[in-house]
């Protein structure tokens, strides 16, 4: 190429022409598959457009050099025709597929590809100044070329140069232009937006020790996001950080952007709940707990196959765990018939279960024949008001100390059993000498209110009544009586539910349709039942009768939602309700909520009562989190066996005084004569009042009506006792 000290039209033309050729030479190398074949079929294009002057300045000093690349060049436009109709051909789809290839490759590849435009760029533009002539007092023509790459602001340097040189220059600063305020901010944005959309979407790996993992999200993951945050703000009033595993990512995003919860660090990450690898990602290994939920994928399975992800996720638990010297507890739901497997592995003596149709059963049994059952379970395992706690007797005053001693002393508690190397008795006998080793399960307002009673003990032994007649309890005047029980639908909760009801002396009428039939006896074939007296009626609900009924049992329908999809379980629940109302409005009818936003709407309806199986299930799990013990004990508190909780009226006991009716000499009678052991008190049109010995609680204008004399409460004739005994 020819350089000259006087800057020319001429060198500006040849300097041009050497470009095209070599952005012709530059696009044929991409039609080639073979560098060899390119290098012999284009070795003397090479040769002609190569910058012979500029790499060899002795080239300039042979005779009829540069006459002879000019020559050369000049040949070489005839071969324009060809890259013309190269392009129309073949090339330009090339370019095009090379160019998406490049764009779908990683961050680095789109910039190293972009850097060597650059490169290119700046080195065919410096050549190009050198050869016209442009000079900015001794600076590189390469180091202006690739400034004006990066700052249009240079283009006032050839604000007074010939008119070539500013074309050629504004030229590479529009290019520049195009590159970094388009290109290279457009791949930043895109990246960046790309990363942001994938943490949203709940990809990535948690690094985490102590936390709670959820794995699959259910309206029982929801409910327990609730009472994980009440238990800090109530008890520890520290964040728990909460990592929750779904496939149905949105929907975790929405509930957390719906409900803030003020204690709870929720990392959310999508991916199969049985997926190792996913498993891995989320620091399994390091959790404090694991929670595995049965997370509907939508997948139509049969019945016997149900809860498939719970199986695949336990398993997959157990493979990331088998090199760990120690594992965290995981609770896994047991309501499907493979459960077994899990429960029956010795090897997997971490994994606890928790049957929530089991659960639901007891509390839908238990509120059949008594509606305060739900309200007094709630308060009990709910860390808001007064609840079970354990504190070890350790290095305390207890030690040594008799039972009702220990009953009778502790002030603003009520002791309910003791925990020991032989598990969890709650049937303590009165004389019974607290060891060194035992733990006191209370009811009291909170851990820490209760270390503190235990540090201020105030022995006070209230006065026996004298009761010399047998009392009745609820549960025993209504055990004596056979009595006829309506079941309304079919779900997989039905056979847990005639379980229960065969300990209260029921007959039992399912009234469902023929498909509910067949499903019914599905389940009843998988799960089986102990309750031998029930039948089914397949008619309509308008036909169906209720007389000498003394409960209905209204149960989400799985074939109706099967046949009627678009129907909601709490809409089919609601309009049978209305049906049983509007044919024995007297009736005891008790139904399970399933959406716990929709307990507003059905506590409208005062005529009957209703659970929300999965509120009160989250808030026995939670507390199982706290303490292990307490998942078996609800299973028996709510049974008919073992130590249960049981109703007495005051006007039933027939004391001598009425004037007397004091609740700390009641609970010692009752407590001494029956083992019966007073932990709340149930008045009318006012709310369960659980733990009554902690008179503090009664400036809460909730409990306006309760009065009380010498740190004692004062009891009504028609108040109701709520005690533990058992049977």
């Amino acid at each position: 190429m020819a350089v000259v000290d006087n800057t020319t039209a001429y060198d500006a033309f040849l300097t041009g022409l050497t470009i095209i050729f070599w952005i012709e030479l530059s696009l044929r190398i991409f039609t080639f598959h073979s560098l060899k074949k390119y290098f012999q079929t284009f070795w003397l294009d090479i040769l002609a457009v190569f910058p012979w002057a500029a790499a060899l300045p002795f080239f300039q000093t042979l005779p009829y050099g540069n006459e002879f690349l000019i020559a050369l060049r000049l040949v070489r436009i005839l071969r324009i025709r060809s890259v013309i109709a190269l392009w129309k051909t073949t090339l330009h789809h090339r370019l095009q597929y090379l160019l998406k290839k490049q764009i779908e490759q990683s961050l680095f590849r789109q910039f190293s590809l972009l850097l060597c435009l650059i490169v290119m760029l700046t080195i065919c533009f410096g050549l190009l100044f050198q050869s016209i002539g442009f000079t900015s007092d001794g600076t590189s023509v390469f180091y202006m070329a690739f400034m004006s790459l990066l700052d249009p602001g240079t283009s006032f340097e050839v604000a007074h140069s010939n008119l070539i040189t500013q074309i050629a220059f504004n030229t590479l600063v529009l290019i520049g232009i195009v590159i970094f305020n388009g290109i290279v901010i457009g791949l930043v944005v895109s990246k960046v937006e790309e990363y942001l959309s994938k943490v949203k979407q709940g990809y990535g790996d948690v690094v985490e020790q102590d936390h709670t993992l959820i794995l699959g999200w259910t309206p029982l993951s929801e409910q327990l996001l609730f009472e994980i945050n009440n238990f800090a703000e109530y008890e520890t009033c520290k964040k728990n950080t909460v990592v929750i595993v779904s496939e149905h990512i949105k929907n975790v995003t929405d509930h957390l952007h719906k409900h803030s919860y003020k204690y709870i660090d929720a990392i959310k990450r999508k991916g199969k709940i049985f997926s190792t690898e996913t498993l891995n990602l989320v620091d399994l290994q390091q959790a404090k707990h694991v929670i595995i939920c049965d997370e509907v994928n939508g997948d139509k399975l049969p019945i016997e196959y149900s809860g498939a992800s719970v199986i695949k996720s336990c398993l997959a638990a157990q493979y990331c765990l088998q090199n760990e010297s120690t594992a965290p507890p995981c609770y896994f739901e047991h309501n499907f018939a493979h459960s077994k497997l899990i429960t029956t592995n010795k090897s997997m003596s971490n994994f606890v279960p928790f049957n929530s149709n089991k659960y639901s059963a007891l509390l839908l049994t238990s509120m059949l024949f008594h509606k305060a059952y739900y309200d007094v379970v709630s308060e009990l395992f709910d860390f808001a008001d007064d609840e079970f706690h354990f504190i070890p007797a350790t290095e305390t005053a207890l030690i040594g100390k008799t039972f009702e001693e220990v009953l009778y002393s502790l002030p603003a508690c009520v002791p309910v059993g003791i925990s020991s190397a032989n598990g969890l008795n709650t049937s303590v006998p009165s004389d019974y000498i607290i060891r060194n080793n035992d733990q006191l399960l209370c009811i009291a307002e909170s851990s820490e209110a209760l270390n503190m009673a235990i540090h201020q003990l105030a022995p006070s032994i209230p006065d026996k009544l004298n009761i010399t007649r047998d009392i009745q309890t609820k549960n025993n005047s209504l055990k004596k009586l056979k009595q006829k029980i309506v079941i309304v639908g079919v779900n997989s909760r039905l056979p847990k539910l005639l379980d229960e009801l065969a300990l209260w002396n029921t007959d039992i009428t399912i009234i469902t349709s023929k498909e509910g039939r067949e499903l019914a006896n599905k389940y009843l074939e998988l799960f089986g039942t102990s309750h031998t007296s029930y039948e089914f009626a397949i008619q309509n609900l308008s036909d169906a009768s209720f007389t000498e009924c003394y409960g209905t049992i209204i149960l989400t329908d799985e074939a109706y939602i099967k046949q009627h999809p678009s129907c909601s379980p709490d809409t089919d629940t609601l309009f049978k309700l209305l049906q049983v109302l509007s044919t024995v409005p007297n009736n005891h009818t008790i139904l399970e909520v399933q959406d716990a936003e929709q307990e507003e709407l059905f506590s409208t309806i005062k005529e009957a009562n209703y659970i929300v199986s999965t509120k009160l299930l989250a808030k026995i799990l939670n507390i199982s989190l706290v303490y292990p013990e307490m998942l078996s004990f609800f299973e028996e508190l709510m049974s008919l066996s073992g130590t249960t909780i049981d109703f007495v009226t005051v006007n039933s006991l027939q004391l001598p005084d009425k004037q007397k009716l004091r609740l700390r000499s009641i609970h010692r009678t009752l407590y001494t004569r029956h083992g019966w052991n007073v932990i709340g008190v149930n008045r009318k049109d006012t709310p369960i009042l659980i733990n009554p010995f902690r008179i503090q609680q009664l400036s809460d204008p909730r409990y306006s009506t309760f009065q009380a004399c010498d740190n004692d409460i004062i009891l009504l004739p028609d108040d109701e006792l709520i005690f533990l005994c058992s049977h």
